[in-house]
């Protein structure tokens, strides 16, 4: 269920110069739509010294049909007259800021050559910046063409329209060894459990995939972006993951199995092929999941991780899930519980004081000794909330607490105005159920 999904890259993916953004933008969001544009006016131009500036050694281009073409090769392309733009406009401009790395997308219109054949049309770009030494650079550049059409509803188009079983919340956990090759993200081997969430974008033309990742490194954010090449027969996918890896693949849906074929940039620009295939059940409710790596570019493969998955939420439901997670943000206080064999709940000793803190990403309980007003034990770590089921990783542990340390455990809550009931198992197997009021 952990999958890359990418999208088909073409050289001079960029914004309209004089970009006009809408939305409150935070100084890096600025800083980067202004380095956008001064890539669409190098472009234009054909200002090779500053595209040259403007592009990390690094950084990776591709074509409609599947080529890598490198920083020299682009550069070579457009000084030579190889690959000529004369216009670009865009709509639904987004920048996503994660840290020290950026995601820039929009619907590009063009009006270019290559090779003096027509390359006129619409596109779906997605840049990836990283900030190095203090200063933005673009390392990879995305690009799926858009096929022409005249229907004007937000209907998803035909190839997409297949994909619709994936469409809302899914919960997933899985195994994974220790990377096949080093540099690749999650960390080393062990358990790892998540979220993603579907939803069609850009009037149905695109999917746009989020998920987030509890692994051995940590928590790992991926967004990713999905279409189909309509030439190419082929679904396109392009993934961005936030310790700063990249990925590229073309894909293939046979009845209810997806396989994918990926090229991976890692954070620190190593080229990594990965393959994997993905089998839903018949009525797009569940899935297993496995991914590949190539340690040799191709000549032999081995198991990276695997995974099972389970729909929670339809898009419907998506809707409504703010307002459900959003009311569990806060402070609370315990005020009864019952534990193990307990028939009954008991309300909490007034010889202490079970306070809990969750934020939108992570959760803190712990423990004050009314008489002496010190902390004693506590626990804490990140968290998912998904329709009523509420997981929770102890990444952190105070004393008497070790046992639970690094391990995973499933609630069900109910949630009333400013009180929840939170109830299911620890990872022993203790069953729990305890109520909490808000401490406003």
């Amino acid at each position: 269920m952990r999958r890359f999904m990418f999208a088909i890259v073409a050289v001079g993916v960029v914004f309209a110069a004089g970009v006009s953004y809408a939305q409150e933008t935070t100084s890096a969001e600025q800083e980067l739509i202004r380095l956008a544009n001064e890539m669409v006016n190098a472009i234009l131009k054909r200002d090779v010294a500053s595209l040259g500036r403007l592009w990390a050694d690094d950084v990776t281009h591709g074509t409609p049909d599947g080529m890598s073409i490198s920083k020299d090769q682009a550069l070579g392309a457009i000084e030579s007259g190889v690959y000529v733009a004369t216009s670009m406009t865009h709509d639904n401009l987004k920048v996503r800021v994660y840290g020290s790395t950026a995601v820039i997308s929009a619907l590009n219109t063009e009006k270019s050559q290559l090779m003096g054949s027509d390359t006129s049309g619409q596109y779906l770009f997605t840049d990836t910046w990283i900030k190095r030494d203090g200063r933005w650079q673009c390392v990879a550049t995305h690009l799926s063409e858009v096929a022409e059409t005249t229907d004007d509803s937000q209907e998803p188009s035909p190839e997409l329209k297949k994909l619709e079983g994936l469409v809302g919340v899914w919960a997933y956990e899985g195994e994974q060894a220790d990377p096949p090759v080093a540099g690749l993200p999650y960390g080393g081997a062990g358990k790892y459990f998540g979220t993603l969430t579907n939803r069609f974008v850009l009037d149905g033309l695109f999917m746009e995939e989020k998920i987030e990742d509890n692994n051995p490194s940590g928590r790992t954010s991926i967004v990713t972006l999905m279409g189909y090449d309509a030439k190419a027969g082929k679904y396109t996918e392009s993934s961005f993951i936030s310790d700063g890896s990249s990925s590229v693949a073309t894909a293939t849906l046979d009845g209810r199995t997806w396989t994918s074929n990926s090229t991976m940039t890692t954070s620190e620009g190593k080229k990594v092929l990965l393959r994997s295939m993905s089998k839903y059940s018949s009525d797009w409710s569940s899935s297993t999941a496995t991914t590949e790596v190539s340690p040799d570019n191709g000549k032999t493969w081995k198991l990276w991780y695997k995974d099972e998955g389970r729909k929670v939420k339809t898009d419907t439901d998506e809707q409504e899930s703010g307002t459900k997670s959003g009311s569990l943000l806060g402070t609370w206080e315990q005020v009864s519980y019952k534990y193990g064999s307990m028939k009954e709940f008991s309300d909490s000793p007034k010889s202490r004081r079970r306070i809990k803190m969750i934020t939108d990403t992570h959760s803190l309980w712990f423990d004050i000794d009314t008489s002496t007003e010190e902390i004693r034990i506590g626990a804490g770590g990140s968290y998912s909330l998904i329709g009523d089921t509420y997981t929770e990783s102890k990444d952190f542990s105070g004393e008497g607490m070790k046992a639970y340390a690094g391990k995973k455990h499933v609630y069900t809550v109910q949630i009333e105005s400013d009180k929840f009931i939170q109830s299911g198992a620890l990872s022993d197997g203790l069953k729990i159920a305890e109520v909490w009021r808000r401490i406003k």
